[in-house]
């Protein structure tokens, strides 16, 4: 039972950190393009 829960933890804590770097990304290419421009 505990382990379920750890790997559904360890899971969404992975995909929150996939998804926070793929917004890094996002903001720091929105930027370089602001300042190209």
């Amino acid at each position: 039972m505990m382990t379920d829960i750890k790997k559904t933890a360890n899971r969404v804590r992975a995909k929150l950190k996939g998804e926070s770097c793929v917004n890094l990304n996002l903001s720091s290419v929105i930027s370089a393009a602001r300042w190209t421009r």
